[in-house]
């Protein structure tokens, strides 16, 4: 019997690899950062500084998606979280149509954001 290289995609929905930056809302409780590392219509995985104790239940905010959901945990390790979404209280931009791997909020949008480099010599 041979061990497959890869895992079997589980994923009801397809996966979007990103690099968000998005918080995590408790009630009763600062709201905590994270790093939105890859997204679905169905769930999200996320990255967190250092380990969190996380409730079941939680909101998911990704503030420059104008995104909002109610979250279950699935999986969870140290420093990550596998979460599905139970509903999603509020989205803009449809995430079939979210840019991967490209959080503008953090570098600000257009060209103004990121100064041009000179190259002398």
């Amino acid at each position: 019997m041979t061990a497959r290289p890869f895992p079997i995609e589980r994923r009801q929905f397809g996966r979007r690899h990103t690099c968000l930056h998005g918080w995590v809302v408790r009630e009763g409780l600062p709201r905590l950062a994270c790093v939105v590392r890859n997204v679905s219509e169905g769930g999200a995985l996320l990255e967190f500084d250092v380990p969190a104790n996380m409730p079941y239940w939680f909101m998911l905010k990704i503030d420059c998606k104008g995104f909002e959901a109610q979250c279950e945990t699935r999986r969870q390790g140290l420093t990550w979280m596998g979460v599905q979404f139970v509903n999603l209280a509020r989205i803009e931009q449809p995430i079939a149509e979210w840019s991967p791997l490209v959080d503008d909020a953090w570098r600000g949008v257009g060209e103004q954001a990121l100064p041009k480099r000179r190259h002398t010599g």
